[in-house]
């Protein structure tokens, strides 16, 4: 069996390109090369380093480097009609438009990251006509909010190899003193990140605990911005632009915060539960799939709720034994559920 992935990027962060490196670890882990050769095609901008750990796993890694979409179409074109791939998966509607004009009559597989990708008339109505298999989806939630009536769920998987590197420049890299509490949040500055909730709450938690420190690591844009400008506390907040496996510091935050209220999944939140960091999560979108309430994580109601995420985050801060607790539990489930083997071995799984 063959398989081939289409994606626009392969970088050091984002959500799809660390979906595709851990595939391609427990690609490596569960040895399943005997089994499907699984290739990926890169669009446009990918790191040196990770399409080399890539092809390390056994994936061979085709990168067109080029953000002309017409150089894109024709070398997809090229490639599609001239390799036999038994699947084409597609990580965008672009890619699922150019895999379906290039070879309509082909299993192409539309695998949904999130629920942004059908949020217009003219992408709808292109996927409702051409769609003919089984889509995939990372949560129940991008699988409803997308309104796919066949779809398979496949969680995402997340390998522990980040805890192993080197770390040990975080205090001076972020200019914090070795004693402090580290709250820390992953994540690009999308306005459903809704990270400036978490700025509102740190300035309640930073007036009542006046060691603590906010790590913020993300791309930066104008929503960074206007959380800026609500920092109370500025001496005691880092907002750090986009860094190649950030997932590396996990280690050294004492609570691990994810506020969004529109997220597919959640690769970040994961990373926590394997670094053994206790999370704060709002109970929205998927992230209710990952974490249960008080057992390996704190979930808060409304998203927005600056107030809610500043007591979620307190509860934490105040009881050594239920951060624990909760750092004990994370851990296991992520071994259990969310490992690169297991993402890998389901996936190839949906296909076989």
């Amino acid at each position: 069996m063959k398989i081939v992935i289409l994606t626009r990027n392969f970088v050091g962060f984002g959500g799809i390109p660390h979906s595709l490196k851990y595939i391609s670890t427990g690609w490596k882990e569960q040895n399943l090369q005997h089994r499907a050769r699984l290739n990926y095609i890169v669009l446009e901008d990918a790191d040196k380093q990770l399409l080399e750990e890539t092809r390390d796993n056994s994936v061979d890694v085709i990168h067109f480097n080029t953000h002309d979409r017409i150089k894109q179409f024709l070398k997809i074109y090229k490639i599609l009609r001239k390799d036999d791939y038994d699947y084409v998966v597609c990580t965008c509607f672009r890619t699922y438009m150019f895999a379906k004009i290039v070879a309509p009559f082909n299993k192409i597989i539309m695998w949904f990251r999130g629920s942004g990708y059908l949020n217009t008339f003219f992408k709808k109505a292109f996927f409702n006509i051409t769609n003919n298999t089984t889509s995939l989806v990372n949560s129940y939630y991008t699988a409803n909010i997308n309104n796919v009536k066949n779809y398979k769920v496949i969680y995402n998987g997340v390998s522990d190899n980040f805890l192993k590197m080197d770390s040990s420049d975080f205090y001076t890299r972020f200019n914090i003193p070795k004693s402090a509490v580290v709250i820390g949040f992953i994540g690009g500055w999308c306005w459903w990140k809704n990270h400036i909730t978490l700025v509102k709450a740190f300035n309640l938690i930073a007036e009542k605990h006046k060691d603590t420190y906010l790590v913020c690591m993300g791309e930066h844009s104008e929503l960074t911005k206007k959380a800026w400008e609500e920092v109370k506390y500025k001496e005691r907040v880092r907002f750090q632009d986009r860094i190649t496996y950030a997932s590396r510091y996990l280690k050294y935050f004492d609570v691990y915060v994810h506020p969004s209220h529109k997220e597919g999944f959640g690769n970040a939140v994961v990373e926590a539960m394997y670094a053994g960091c206790p999370i704060v999560a709002a109970n929205a979108g998927a992230l209710p799939e990952l974490i249960e309430d008080n057992v390996n994580g704190i979930l808060y109601e409304n998203a927005t709720s600056s107030i809610n995420c500043f007591h979620a985050i307190e509860k934490i801060l105040s009881n050594e034994n239920l951060a624990r607790n909760l750092s004990c539990t994370a851990k296991k489930k992520a071994n259990s559920c969310f490992s690169s083997r297991i993402f890998a071995k389901k996936f190839l799984g949906a296909f076989e």
